[in-house]
């Protein structure tokens, strides 16, 4: 997790994407971030999608019915979809997160 975050942040400074309320400041949004220096990769996206790919790519991946990986599956379903309905993310902010995690997670598998 301590090296896909840092990747993650390395990400955001290299490529620096304003969160949609800034470039958007008339939507409603639902909650206000802590800081808006960085959108892409979305973290918490990212941390939440890392469970599902460790439940994949993990010792039991693959051969056995494994039920934390609906349950997580689920659930960074359900926070992907909240952080962009919540306007703090665009959805590829959340491809970019779940995309990091898969990564990550293959590489410290394998």
């Amino acid at each position: 997790w301590v090296v896909g975050m840092g990747i993650s942040w390395l990400i955001g400074w290299a490529y620096p994407h304003p969160r949609p309320i800034l470039e958007f400041p008339k939507i409603r949004h639902l909650i206000t971030p802590l800081s808006n220096w960085k959108s892409l990769p979305s973290d918490h996206a990212f941390s939440a999608w890392l469970l599902v790919f460790a439940a994949v790519f993990g010792p039991a991946g693959g051969n056995q019915i494994v039920w934390p990986l609906w349950f997580f599956a689920i659930g960074a379903l359900g926070i992907s979809a909240a952080r962009v309905l919540a306007g703090v993310h665009y959805p590829r902010d959340i491809v970019a997160g779940a995309t990091l995690a898969g990564v990550v997670a293959w590489a410290f598998f394998r």
